[in-house]
């Protein structure tokens, strides 16, 4: 019971916090892991309850399971990394041609002076 209320009130408050202020992909998948990881813990702590046993075999699934969401929220991070990564190589190059041209488009110091 305690679980679905802790689910609830997670998914509540991704809705609330992303209507109202922008928030990083990466703190969102944080967020989201930790709810899922609070979630786990209510449950395991049931299950200390109910069987010592059960309680141990459902910690050690509870940890993979939070490594393995972990790994894919560094993943998304490092995916999100790479693309603004690629966006300011593209800006570079494009400021680089930018240069170019202008310096192309600029005359020669020597016909300034054959001019004057």
């Amino acid at each position: 019971m305690r679980a679905a209320e802790v689910r609830a009130e997670a998914a509540e408050q991704r809705l609330t916090s992303t209507a109202v202020e922008k928030v990083p992909i990466s703190e969102l998948h944080q967020r989201m892991i930790d709810a899922e990881a609070k979630v786990q813990e209510l449950e395991a702590e049931a299950l200390t309850r109910s069987s010592p046993m059960k309680a141990q075999e459902k910690t050690g699934m509870v940890e993979v399971e939070t490594l393995k969401k972990y790994l894919e929220t560094e993943k998304a991070r490092g995916v999100e990394l790479e693309a603004q990564l690629e966006v300011s190589v593209r800006r570079e190059e494009a400021l680089e041609r930018r240069l170019a041209a202008l310096e192309a488009a600029q005359p020669s110091s020597a016909q300034q002076d054959h001019d004057r």
